[in-house]
């Protein structure tokens, strides 16, 4: 259509949050010149939305460099460290290896202290979690990446902390602290306090009151609610009469 700016439609669509139509005008205008860190960002967003996961860790990938080229070097490991997470939890440890490395070195490289490091501490506690199936390992981790979230006003990194930190709480008896903090996590995502890749995700939908544990029937394994994709225990079942 002639005079169709696929740039201005994809950041219209993405304010309306139209996913699809975001992710299909920002990858045309992708093609036809280079974008800007935020348009690059709403691109990668839109990819996770919209179940192209491969296209997401391209958009990811690209604004990182062009972060780093900008000289924003906390923002490019913050990206960086999102990378890596995802990547661990599709199961693509090489790959998500790599990223948190070159997330660590750039931080350390530029003696840079910020959120990043926070989202650094995510994959350790999902390993305790995961591979070794201990949650009171995992929630020293959670517990140190919180502190670093509410130090720079992080809200995603909050979010993650308290889902992650609440449910490693709940799995080892800790039931009252632990549904104490899956309740704040419940106010960021029925306030919308978060990145629209973070309310897209699994944790939005792990979060609902449907899935609030019964302080009275507590268990050592059972349902499970998602980390951004990785399980973890919800150690509890969910409260009887929920829907």
């Amino acid at each position: 259509m002639a005079g169709h700016d696929p740039l201005a439609a994809g950041r219209e669509a993405f304010d309306h949050r139209a996913w699809r139509d975001a992710y299909e005008q920002l990858s045309i205008a992708a093609e036809r010149h280079d974008l800007a860190a935020d348009d690059l960002e709403s691109l990668a967003t839109a990819a996770y939305l919209t179940g192209d996961n491969e296209g997401a860790e391209q958009g990811v990938e690209r604004l990182h460099h062009v972060l780093l080229d900008a000289g924003r070097v906390e923002k490019a490991a913050r990206w960086a460290a999102w990378l890596a997470i995802l990547l661990l939890l599709r199961g693509q440890h090489a790959r998500g290896g790599g990223w948190l490395s070159r997330a660590h070195r750039i931080l350390d490289d530029a003696d840079v202290d910020g959120s990043a490091r926070g989202y650094l501490l995510i994959p350790v506690a999902l390993r305790a979690i995961d591979a070794e199936h201990d949650p009171q390992r995992a929630h020293a981790p959670f517990e140190q990446a919180l502190t670093i979230a509410r130090r720079f006003d992080d809200r995603d990194l909050v979010v993650l902390s308290l889902l992650g930190s609440g449910q490693a709480l709940v799995a080892f008896g800790e039931i009252d602290r632990g549904i104490s903090l899956l309740d704040e996590v419940m106010v960021a995502v029925t306030t919308g306090d978060m990145s629209a890749i973070l309310a897209g995700s699994p944790i939005a939908r792990s979060s609902s009151p449907a899935e609030q544990c019964s302080t009275t029937s507590v268990r050592t394994s059972g349902p499970t609610s998602s980390l951004g994709g990785a399980t973890i225990s919800r150690a509890c079942t969910p409260t009887k009469g929920s829907a």
